[in-house]
């Protein structure tokens, strides 16, 4: 039977405050520390009457809306929006993903590019 140090109340008050130390540490391993995972990102609120800039990345978006605000048409909004996307998605590029319709109002027509 071990009897001395290790059977004290002084060691066992040792033991469960090293225990503790050590969950709080592993606990502490596991908690994402980047800013980037505890803010959201920001999603301007565009505004427009006449128009609409709709992508999946909220620059995008800001993009076309600027185009439009510079008294740009729906093409040159798309061009910007593309050219912002592409940035952010490497599988997305002008050549051969991107389809478009345009409609010609004077001619009535559909143009496919």
């Amino acid at each position: 039977m071990v009897t001395g140090f290790f059977q004290s109340p002084v060691c066992n008050a040792l033991l469960l405050k090293s225990k503790c130390i050590l969950i709080l540490l592993l606990v502490l391993l596991f908690i994402p520390v980047s800013p980037r995972a505890a803010s959201k990102p920001h999603k301007p609120i565009l505004h427009g009457q006449h128009w609409i800039a709709i992508t999946g990345k909220p620059l995008a978006a800001s993009a076309g809306a600027q185009v439009f605000a510079r008294g740009g048409n729906a093409v040159d909004a798309a061009c910007a929006m593309l050219a912002a996307t592409c940035t952010m998605h490497d599988a997305l590029s002008w050549g051969g993903e991107t389809q478009a319709l345009v409609y010609h109002p004077k001619l009535k027509k559909i143009n496919g590019i």
